[in-house]
């Protein structure tokens, strides 16, 4: 394999003169760098991902994700019309790719402040129902990884090229 540089203007591509080996059967990800040595900046929230949208992208660094793993051949109208329990947790490691689905909105159950039990009368088991939004995708074994659209990625996520 031969290193190349691309000219400015984009249309012409010179050889730094470098030649690489590499295996066959490598199954890992390169990473395009700048002239100078530097990465493409990461996406930093999924907000932000979500913003951009592209079709996939590699996790960067491991992070916390939702996942439902009996979604395999759920339609997405079932995911919208059924009430989806978003319990299971995993990590999502460093290298995976994630295909981008949509951004759905899910009940989730949150520890109540005393605060509030003590003026509303309170849920009987302490958690009040919350609706959050959260970025849907699909991992390499088919399972639905849910990401929160609040969640902050500091050097997770960056997109595929």
């Amino acid at each position: 394999m031969e290193a190349v540089k691309v000219q400015p203007n984009g249309r012409h591509v010179v050889s730094t003169g470098h030649n690489y080996s590499m295996p066959v059967t490598y199954g890992g990800w390169f990473e395009v760098m700048s002239e100078d040595g530097k990465a493409i900046e990461p996406v930093p929230t999924v907000a932000e991902l979500a913003a951009l949208w592209p079709a996939e992208c590699v996790v960067r660094e491991a992070v916390r994700a939702i996942v439902y793993s009996n979604m395999k051949h759920s339609s997405t109208d079932q995911l919208h019309a059924n009430a989806t329990r978003l319990d299971q947790t995993r990590t999502v490691a460093a290298g995976e790719l994630l295909i981008l689905r949509d951004v759905v909105e899910a009940t989730v159950e949150t520890p109540s402040s005393r605060v509030d039990e003590m003026t509303s009368g309170g849920p009987a088991a302490g958690h009040v129902p919350e609706t959050r939004q959260y970025l849907r995708c699909v991992d390499a074994a088919g399972d639905h990884v849910f990401l929160a659209m609040n969640q902050v990625l500091p050097r997770n996520v960056g997109k595929a090229c």
